[in-house]
C-alpha cells in the first residue's frame, strides 16, 4: 500500500495535505478518505486487487474526493440543514432532514464518485502512462457483488458496470477536466 502510494507522482497529487495511506484489517471491501489526507484501505479490498494499477486507481479515487472537496461539501451541506432545522424548528432535526434529503442526494453522491473515478485515472495515466487497472477492478468488483438496478438507485455509488462505462467514455475522450 504505501510503496504503491509513493509510486504516484507527488507534483500531481490534489490539494496539498501531508496525506497518509493506511491499512485497516477488516473483512468487508472498502476504501475512503478522511479530511485532513487520510486514506483508509480495508485488507478485503487489497486481496481483491490483482495489481499496483488497479489499487493505484483506488488511491487515485480516494485522491479525486479531495480534489473535489467533497468532504467540505457535504460538511457545508450539514450545517446548512443544521441551521435551516434550528430556525425552523427551535432544535437540531438535521438528522431527519439529512435521511429525508438523502434520497434525493444520491445522484449528488453519485456524481462525486464518478468525477472521483476521473481522478483516479488521471492519477494512473500519471504513474503508469496507460490506463490498465480501473476496468479490471471494477470488472471484479461487479464479479464479487452482481448488479441490481434497484440496488444502483438507493446506492450513494454507480454500479461497477455503470462505472466501467464512464470509464470508456472518459478514455475515449481523455476528458479529465
Amino acid at each position: 500500500l504505501h510503496r504503491v502510494f509513493a509510486a504516484i507522482p507527488k507534483d500531481k497529487l490534489p490539494i496539498r495535505y501531508a496525506y497518509e495511506v493506511k491499512l485497516d484489517h477488516k473483512p468487508y471491501i472498502n476504501a475512503f478518505a478522511v479530511p485532513g489526507g487520510k486514506i483508509v484501505v480495508t485488507t478485503a479490498l487489497m486481496d481483491l486487487l490483482p495489481d499496483d494499477q488497479s489499487l493505484t486507481f483506488v488511491l487515485g479515487h480516494e485522491l479525486g474526493h479531495f480534489q473535489g472537496r467533497h468532504h467540505l461539501i457535504s460538511l457545508e451541506r450539514m450545517l446548512v440543514l443544521t441551521m435551516i432545522s434550528k430556525t425552523l424548528f427551535g432544535r437540531d432535526i438535521s438528522g431527519l432532514f439529512a435521511k429525508i434529503l438523502g434520497l434525493f442526494d444520491l445522484q449528488y453522491t453519485r456524481h462525486n464518485e464518478l468525477a472521483a473515478d476521473k481522478w483516479g485515472l488521471y492519477l494512473l495515466k500519471e504513474t503508469y502512462g496507460n490506463y490498465k487497472g480501473a476496468k479490471t477492478f471494477f470488472k471484479k468488483m461487479h464479479r464479487q457483488q452482481g448488479s441490481s438496478h434497484l440496488e444502483e438507485f438507493f446506492s450513494t455509488h454507480p454500479s461497477p458496470l455503470h462505472r466501467i462505462d464512464a470509464i470508456d467514455r472518459y478514455i475515449h475522450t481523455a476528458s479529465f477536466s
